[in-house]
C-alpha cells in the first residue's frame, strides 16, 4: 500500500489497528502493533507517505492509541481520528483532542445520537458534537483535512450525498470561521 501511494502521489495511506481477539491482552496487542509498525514507518519515511491509523473497534478511543504513539513515536505515523467512532465508544473530544493532539493527521467526521442506532444524520443534528471537535482541533493548532464521512455505500438507505453533502460542507465552513474569530 505504501508503494502504491507513492507511485500515484498519495501524502498518506489508512489502515486499521481494529479488534483484539478473544482472549488476547491489550498491551499485548498495543506492544505488537508498535513493534510491527516501526519497520513500516521507516519505509514511509523513505517514500513519503504517512500512515495514518483510524480508530475502530477495541482501538476506537484515544487511551489505546496514545500508549502505541508512546512506544513507536514516529513522525510518519498519525491518526485519522473519527470522531463519531470516538463519540459511540463514550468519548468526548475533550478527551481525545487534547491527548492525541499533533497525532491527528486527518479529522473525520460524521454525527449521530449516540446509542440509539438511528444511523447517521446531518452535520450538527445529532450529539457527537462535532462543532465543540473543529474548536479542540483548532485549538490545538490543527490544520489538516476534515473530511465528512457518509457510507451510504454500505448503508444505501442514507440519503444520496449531493443531497447531504452541500449542506454538512455549510455547517463545517461557519463553524469553522466562528471558531476562528
Amino acid at each position: 500500500m505504501l508503494e502504491a501511494a507513492a507511485a500515484i502521489g498519495a501524502p498518506a495511506i489508512r489502515v486499521f489497528g481494529n479488534s483484539i481477539r478473544p482472549g488476547e491482552n491489550m498491551r499485548v496487542v498495543i506492544q505488537r502493533i508498535a513493534e510491527n509498525v516501526a519497520p513500516l514507518a521507516e519505509n514511509a519515511a523513505d517514500l513519503g507517505v504517512q500512515i495514518l491509523f483510524e480508530n475502530a473497534g477495541s482501538f476506537a478511543a484515544a487511551k489505546q492509541w496514545w500508549w502505541v504513539w508512546n512506544q513507536l513515536d514516529h513522525p510518519m505515523v498519525g491518526m485519522a481520528w473519527n470522531v463519531a467512532t470516538a463519540a459511540a465508544a463514550g468519548e468526548p473530544s475533550m478527551v481525545s483532542v487534547p491527548m492525541l493532539n499533533s497525532r491527528i493527521r486527518l479529522a473525520k467526521v460524521a454525527d449521530t445520537i449516540v446509542g440509539r442506532g438511528v444511523g447517521f444524520l446531518q452535520l450538527g443534528d445529532g450529539d457527537v458534537g462535532i462543532e465543540k471537535f473543529v474548536q479542540r482541533l483548532l485549538g490545538v493548532g490543527y490544520r489538516g483535512y476534515i473530511s465528512v464521512q457518509w457510507d451510504r455505500l454500505w448503508l444505501p438507505a442514507l440519503a444520496p450525498a449531493d443531497e447531504t453533502l452541500p449542506e454538512a460542507a455549510e455547517r463545517l465552513k461557519g463553524w469553522l470561521q466562528a471558531a476562528i474569530e
